[in-house]
């Protein structure tokens, strides 16, 4: 069976590095850190890879990919046994390794590595991540990961994403003048509310609109196997199954999935807490501020 959504996320750990300011993990996330098990990365890669049109699997979530140490381990058997599908990995890159930039580079595992840089300077650092070498340390594993990648022809696509902030938008000037000629793409976005947690972050506009997740089925797989509506569900409050016991053809046909969708297109979603004030459900926001694209995204999109 085949379904029209693009693009799924797996969050293969939810450990991470990092304390950003515009992250609830240190404050809301209620969940023990934990790492995918290798058997259920395996059934979801082969369930995806039976039932996507668009084929893309991007690896991140509530963690950071450079903080599984299943992750070589992870690429390769999505290369030997699902080369199909389009592998997207979303890191920091502060505890990234240069063996991981190596070995991915080396036997082209991924099709785009995409940084999340939100600071470069030292000030800015401490501003957003509480911690003044935190991006000297992620600017010199992506100068390593870029140079490894331009001297063996640039097999993987490299993005840069980052956000505007007030704590930041002097330094997004200085993250475009080192990068913007060194990746294939570039985004600067406007930061999400995470749902309503952050409302400060981005506000409610008055028109809104269907969410396109929900009704196109673009979920988001937790560590746990649980599949849920959305990325910004980091307590796993809106589950459709789990993938440990269930395939995706299984929840696709459940009444669980079929309960959010038909609330979703009766315009009745925001009467879930969770989703209530959502800047997701802007209708005319224009979120993102600037983008370079690849050739490949071009022809993608």
């Amino acid at each position: 069976m085949k379904y029209k959504f693009e693009r799924i996320g797996i969050e293969v750990t939810s450990v991470c590095n990092n304390s950003c300011m515009v992250c609830p993990r240190a404050t809301m996330y209620k969940r023990t850190p934990s790492t995918m098990p290798m058997e259920l990365f395996h059934k979801i890669i082969m369930d995806i890879s039976e039932n996507m049109i668009e084929k893309t699997v991007v690896l991140g979530g509530m963690g950071d990919p450079s903080c599984d140490n299943l992750l070589i381990d992870r690429l390769r058997f999505a290369k030997e046994r699902t080369p199909e599908l389009d592998i997207i990995i979303s890191s920091n890159m502060e505890v990234w390794s240069k063996k991981y930039s190596d070995i991915i580079v080396e036997e082209n595992l991924l099709s785009k590595l995409r940084f999340s840089v939100f600071a470069v300077t030292e000030d800015a650092s401490f501003k957003i991540y509480r911690n003044k070498t935190y991006a000297a340390n992620a600017r010199r594993n992506i100068e390593y990961f870029l140079k490894k990648n331009e001297e063996n022809g640039r097999p993987v696509r490299t993005s840069i994403y980052t956000l505007m902030l007030e704590e930041n938008k002097i330094e997004i000037d200085i993250i475009k003048e080192i990068y913007w000629d060194k990746v294939d793409e570039f985004e600067v976005w406007k930061p999400h509310s995470w749902s309503n947690r952050y409302p400060n972050l981005r506000e409610r506009l008055r028109e809104r609109q269907k969410c396109y997740r929900i009704e196109d089925f673009e979920a988001s797989i937790r560590v746990n196997g649980d599949m849920c509506a959305c990325s910004m569900d980091i307590n796993h409050n809106l589950v459709y199954g789990n993938l440990h016991s269930q395939t995706i053809e299984e929840i696709y046909e459940s009444d669980s999935y079929k309960y959010f969708r038909d609330l979703n297109r009766n315009g009745l979603i925001e009467n879930l807490e969770m989703c209530r004030e959502c800047s997701f459900l802007n209708k005319t926001e224009n979120a993102l501020i600037e983008k370079k694209m690849s050739e490949c995204e071009k022809v993608y999109k």
